[in-house]
């Protein structure tokens, strides 16, 4: 082959690369952009029984719409701003997710090769994903273990990392980092984090809270139900990282140290099953429209009955207790759901899906599948009867 043909073959093929690569490079900047990095506006609805306050319902502009439920639940979620985060929250949580965060550029190296050095498994890598790469899995990516999605999550990262500044992602993580379940609804956010899980604003959170909430990031739902002492002595490994960091002087890690863990939450309902019907269906149909952002408080008239909610929640736990006795079961192995519906206008009465809403909060009465039953009949004979046949 002549040396000039070949030389225009390179830069043929140099040509196509430079051109995929540009516009690979050029979708991505734009396929992958984070969340607005902003405050945003919310709606508010207060449901209502018989005129009193049964429960206030929150939501954000950024979370309109079911996103980030499995099931369609609008998550809990409120936007800060990373000025108005305290900074020993933020500190809480590069400590124990990423101490190296201001220093990398998306992807940490050094915590990559010390995770392959400490175990060759696939496992191995889960502790060395930094921030930007948490950001990247939960916003755009699944959370399949395989070499392949941690390939893309770092490609991503980096992209992110040139795209934004370090307080822009930190900002978009600390609103968007999951943490933990309420019903059917993901909490999103140290700020709906430290409402749901310590009953208190962000801005109220002390030292010891605030490190426990940054521990809860790998596995809220088992961190914020684990044995008092090993909760303590994750939060305890995080205070001191913080103290060796600067954020904290040694009398105030000393106070930290020595304070108990708790977890207070927010208030329970009486009814919080009910609640959580009420307000998937506020955010879908009293909620919609951006007018009601920033504009005080809608009032919902619902139509619970209390005492027949507490007295179908009393007897159901009692029937489930007897046959669980008949049947020399462990106590609370059996499951039941409640639904009362008033047959002449349709209103639900009373609705309870489980046995304690504290067991995880999944509504069986609404989302268990079960056989139907009977419940074919109406249509078997519907068809027999439009058949005319005798």
């Amino acid at each position: 082959m002549p040396r000039s043909r070949l030389v225009i073959i390179l830069c043929v093929v140099l040509g196509v690369l430079t051109v995929s690569l540009t516009a690979a490079a050029t979708w991505a900047w734009f396929a992958y952009p984070l969340p607005a990095a902003r405050p945003t506006q919310t709606a508010r609805a207060q449901l209502l029984v018989d005129g009193q306050e049964l429960a206030m319902v929150t939501v954000s502009g950024e979370s309109r719409g079911g996103g980030g439920a499995p099931d369609g639940a609008a998550p809990i979620q409120e936007w800060t701003p990373l000025s108005r985060i305290p900074t020993m929250v933020t500190a809480a949580v590069i400590a124990a997710e990423d101490r190296r965060f201001m220093r990398h550029v998306g992807v940490d190296l050094l915590a990559v090769a010390h995770a392959l050095v400490s175990r060759s498994s696939d496992s191995s890598l889960r502790g060395a994903s930094t921030i930007t790469q948490q950001l990247a899995r939960s916003l755009f990516l699944t959370r399949e273990r395989t070499w392949w999605r941690k390939t893309r999550e770092a490609a991503i990262a980096l992209w992110l990392e040139r795209r934004y500044t370090k307080a822009e992602i930190l900002e978009a993580y600390l609103n968007t980092v999951y943490l933990g379940q309420v019903g059917s609804a993901p909490v999103l956010g140290v700020t709906a984090g430290a409402q749901y899980h310590f009953g208190k604003d962000l801005s109220a959170l002390t030292y010891d809270e605030a490190a426990v909430l940054a521990t809860a990031i790998r596995a809220p739902s088992r961190a914020f139900t684990d044995v008092p002492w090993r909760l303590r002595a994750r939060r305890d490994v995080v205070l001191h990282a913080m103290a060796a960091d600067g954020v904290m002087s040694e009398p105030a890690l000393g106070d930290a140290l020595a304070a108990p863990v708790r977890l207070t939450g927010p208030p329970r309902s009486r009814a919080p099953w009910f609640v959580e019907l009420a307000r998937e269906e506020a955010v879908r149909r009293v909620l919609p429209d951006s007018a009601t952002l920033g504009s005080g408080v809608t009032r919902v008239a619902t139509t619970l009955d209390r005492g027949l909610t507490r007295a179908a929640e009393a007897g159901m736990r009692q029937h489930l207790s007897q046959a669980e006795r008949v049947q020399k079961l462990p106590a609370g192995t059996l499951q039941a759901a409640v639904v009362a519906m008033e047959p002449r206008s349709g209103y639900i009465r009373v609705l309870v899906g489980g046995r304690d809403y504290r067991d995880g909060g999944f509504n069986r009465a609404l989302r268990a599948r079960r056989q139907p039953g009977s419940l074919f009949k109406p249509f078997v004979y519907l068809a027999a009867f439009e058949g005319g046949r005798p």
